[in-house]
């Protein structure tokens, strides 16, 4: 799948949790990484709100 991330990005601005429950609702496998630094905090919450059970690695 090819993904237009100019179109992506105009359409979602902004909004993060937006974009990420955007890339999870592609039904498409998914996985989190993190090096488990501050700001990765933020990521994990977003995803984990998206879909819990999003592997991490």
């Amino acid at each position: 799948m090819r993904l237009d991330l100019a179109l992506v990005n105009a359409q979602f601005g902004h909004d993060a949790q937006g974009l990420v429950d955007w890339a999870i609702g592609l039904d498409q496998p998914a996985i989190v990484t993190t090096n488990f630094r501050p700001f990765e905090a933020v990521i994990l919450h977003m995803v984990s709100r998206a879909n819990p059970a999003v592997p991490v690695v």
